[in-house]
């Protein structure tokens, strides 16, 4: 290690150990959250050290696995990513080497980071999806996987870039595409979306305390069909989506004013050219990315008012508050019907196409306002953590069928309970839902151990006419409700069971108890 650190001061690295504790280092001094396209830059110090004997599969292993847990004992849960795979790569075959040897690594050391992620596209080398598959089965919940495919396309279009600029797309932090070394704009802001049309439905009021929070457009009642509802949907989500810009902007100028970001703005492109850091106009794009919560609540609710009250005039706008508030004796019959409306999951078209509509709302809205404020791109991410607890928390009892405070659904997953029919059905929905508009969301799919590991080639099958069908992103999941009960039942027994929650992997016996039983609820039987 010694000689190793006196080389880095005048020299690069010439060795995969040198590489390492360069990459360390750099990651330290700069604060750096996320590790890049580790497979490019250090794919080449690996084949190197194993072609000339330097090291063995072995020896290169165990150095790997020390970076992991020096990585893991940052306890950075929601991000630590490293990529691997993918089109754009300057040495595929020495990077896909390196590839190999990474996920070994997070197959050997059960940790909940690094958030190892492997971009996938046709023509790649099949042994690196195979492994994935191995370690995925085993419960590691990673690699997560990337479609470049379908996302390389959509990055070019939502970041109005050049291809080639979109091929370094990274998921970043929360999982929102970044370009690598060339965009800067994270989330700092939020917009629940489930909350933004309960205030529709409540003439710009919270119904929970009776304050105003967005603009006056109506009550309920007072939209005289559908359109007209999402139409002040939409003026609700734009009003807020402004708001988010402005701060937006306003935190770049206090981030500018009160620190330097010297290390981090030294790997991105154009701010040395410039002399301007990541806060101050730097890198060649600069933006901003609105987290969203509640997409598919708000949509499913949407649905149900559609379906209830405009079209099959099941009940009044009035009735249906009145069966959510519970003040009237048939508001459990109500609540029913609406529970039964069709929901996003079961490849519904109707369900399906109200998700489609509410996401490019939303994104749009978003979208809009980066010329008013002055920025490359603003855009909308559909990402949740335990975020989407503590949001559901805000928001009344909802059209969709949940209950009051209950969670909202993360990602654009269907919520706990609307995913009962075969699973065919339920990727042929999540691929319905493109992200040309917005830059990026998370699918995630939990499957038993046992029929994971006895049918994958019936899953990797499955998992590739999703890809193909236009499917762009997915975390797989391999654990059973019956795992998920033991480990809360007797913690103890259980350290090791590692499972994703939204743009994170956590110990399950960390996790609060809200979070375990909403896990418990949509796990696979």
């Amino acid at each position: 290690m010694a000689d190793d650190l006196d080389h880095l001061i005048v020299s690069r690295p010439e060795t995969l150990s040198q590489g390492i504790q360069l990459t360390w280092l750099y990651t330290l001094v700069s604060g750096a959250v996320d590790h890049g396209r580790m497979d490019i830059y250090l794919g080449d110090l690996l084949t190197r050290d194993l072609d000339n004997g330097r090291l063995t599969e072995e020896e290169s292993l165990r150095l790997l696995q020390a970076l992991w847990r020096m990585i893991a004992n940052r306890d950075l849960v929601f991000s630590s990513r490293i990529m691997l795979g993918g089109r754009g790569r300057r040495n595929p075959a020495k990077a896909d080497r390196f590839a190999l040897l990474a996920m070994e690594a997070t197959r050997t050391v059960l940790e909940s980071t690094p958030q190892l992620c492997l971009r996938v596209h046709r023509g790649m080398s099949p042994g690196l999806l195979a492994k994935a598959f191995e370690v995925i089965g085993e419960g590691r919940t990673f690699p997560i996987l990337y479609n470049d495919d379908v996302i390389i396309p959509e990055v070019a279009r939502v970041f109005d870039v050049p291809e080639e600029d979109a091929e370094h797309y990274f998921p970043y932090g929360d999982g929102e595409y970044a370009l690598d070394h060339r965009s800067f704009g994270s989330p700092s802001c939020r917009l629940n979306l489930l909350k933004t049309l309960e205030v529709t439905l409540h003439n710009g009021r919270d119904p929970r305390t009776g304050k105003s929070l967005g603009l006056a457009l109506g009550e309920f009642r007072d939209f005289r069909d559908f359109e007209e509802l999402f139409a002040a949907f939409g003026r609700q989500m734009a009003y807020f989506a402004g708001k988010l810009a402005r701060r937006h902007v306003l935190e770049f100028e206090v981030e500018n004013d009160s620190v330097a970001l010297l290390y981090p703005s030294m790997l991105y492109n154009g701010c040395l050219e410039n002399g301007h850091s990541v806060v101050d106009r730097g890198p060649v794009y600069t933006g901003g990315v609105v987290e969203s919560h509640g997409l598919i609540n708000a949509a499913d609710s949407l649905t149900a008012i559609r379906h209830l009250v405009y079209e099959n005039g099941l009940m009044t706008p009035d009735e249906m508050l009145a069966g959510l508030e519970g003040r009237t004796e048939d508001a459990a019959a109500r609540v029913q019907l609406m529970r039964a409306a069709p929901k996003f999951g079961h490849d519904d078209e109707e369900a399906d196409a109200m998700v489609c509509r509410v996401s490019d709302q939303a994104a749009m809205a978003v979208r809009q306002q980066a010329e008013e404020v002055d920025l490359d791109f603003f855009l909308l991410v559909h990402i949740t953590n335990r975020g989407n607890a503590t949001a559901g928390k805000d928001c009344e009892a909802s059209a969709d069928g949940r209950p009051q405070g209950a969670p909202l659904a993360a990602q654009i997953t269907p919520a706990a309970g609307a995913d009962h029919r075969q699973i065919v059905g339920l990727l042929n929905s999540l691929a319905a839902v493109e992200s040309s508009v917005h830059t990026g969301y998370i699918h995630h799919l939990r499957f038993d151990r046992d029929y994971f590991q006895k049918n994958r080639p019936k899953m990797e099958a499955l998992l590739d006419g999703y890809f193909e069908s236009g499917g762009s992103q997915v975390m797989v999941s391999v654990v059973s409700r019956s795992e998920l009960e033991a480990a809360r039942a007797e913690p103890a027994r259980h350290p090791d069971l590692i499972v994703r929650v939204g743009r994170f992997s956590a110990r399950f016996i960390e996790l609060p108890p809200e979070i375990q039983r909403e896990m418990i609820d949509w796990a696979a039987d």
